[in-house]
């Protein structure tokens, strides 16, 4: 026995943005950004493959295993606050900030990433979003944590073991600008009308694609068409079920917004989509308690404008 091994505990997470697939490596340090997080399953597996040649024995030959292609992938679990999701939205979206509105863009943003893993750090370059889902939930008042979880996929072109944790990193901010929003924060309206909401999940998948050809990794990392849907779990009433046959029939504005108070200077993370299609669900009676109401509803784009815009106010 050698003694403990890693803690999770003292793992950290730094993140610094990259400009181009060619560019030299950024410095990491105390300027660099570091978050807080709840998990994460960065990795790239990289197998070995061994011949299927006949050899007249039932013996694999330790001379011909080789190498074989990989894709570093994986996610992260982040609660971000607002001044954190400054930095995310562009990665996700692909646009930068104009008067706190991110919109949707054809390109992807570059970062770099290292993980220090208490026993070791691994450094990934040339990584994306490949896609991000928001969720939050009611507890009910009961023991269930009701924070705003954003889920991170992401994929990089290239897993370095031979980089050292800088000497220097950033300290964790506190504040009200890092403090994650809650699920009692959240207003859910179509077109306008605010409807009660015990659950709601936002999932923007950019439609990655990594092609590794002749290379053992990713020399292409491409996005294709995407895909932005919504979720919602709200009280059965006939006002809700009205506005979710119209999300069916001919689709409507939807708008979610997580906000710290009624200011328009309070901070607040709001998700507008134009035009929202809905799959008609009918509620099903389950037991003696409240009936819900559940829509599974796909944001749409118009000759006018894009599916999503999404407004960070920090």
């Amino acid at each position: 026995m050698t003694g403990c091994a890693a803690v999770g505990s003292f793992a950290n997470i730094l993140v610094m943005p990259r400009s181009a697939v060619g560019d030299a490596d950024p410095t990491f340090n105390a300027s660099s950004e570091i978050y807080p997080f709840v998990y994460e399953t960065m990795k790239a597996s990289r197998k070995i493959v061994s011949s299927n040649l006949i050899t007249g024995s039932g013996s694999q030959y330790a001379a011909r295993v080789t190498k074989a292609s990989y894709i570093p992938v994986g996610s992260i679990g982040l609660q971000l606050g607002p001044s954190e999701l400054d930095k995310w939205l562009p990665r996700i979206l692909g646009t930068d900030e104009a008067s706190n509105v991110f919109a949707l863009s054809e390109t992807v943003k570059l970062f770099d990433m290292m993980i220090y893993r208490d026993n070791g750090t691994f450094y990934y370059r040339n990584c994306v979003v490949a896609a991000a889902l928001f969720q939050s939930k009611s507890a009910d008042g009961g023991d269930d944590e009701e924070i705003l979880n954003l889920q991170l996929r992401i994929v990089a072109r290239e897993e370095d073991l031979t980089k050292s944790w800088p000497g220097t990193i950033p300290t964790h901010a506190d504040g009200e600008d890092y403090s994650p929003y809650t699920h009692p924060q959240l207003k859910f309206s179509i077109n306008g009308t605010a409807y009660d909401c015990m659950e709601a999940n936002i999932l923007i998948d950019n439609g990655i694609q990594a092609k590794t050809r002749n290379s053992l990794t990713p020399n292409c990392v491409y996005k294709t068409r995407r895909k932005i849907r919504a979720q919602v779990t709200s009280p059965f009433t006939s006002g809700l079920w009205t506005a979710a046959q119209t999300l069916y029939n001919t689709g409507d504005d939807v708008r979610l917004r997580w906000e710290t108070g009624t200011g328009v200077s309070d901070e607040a993370l709001q998700f507008d989509f134009p035009i929202m299609r809905a799959t008609q669900e009918p509620p099903v009676v389950q037991g003696h308690s409240e009936i819900p109401l559940q829509i599974s509803m796909e944001a749409q784009a118009t000759a006018s404008g894009n599916e999503l815009s999404v407004t960070n106010i920090s």
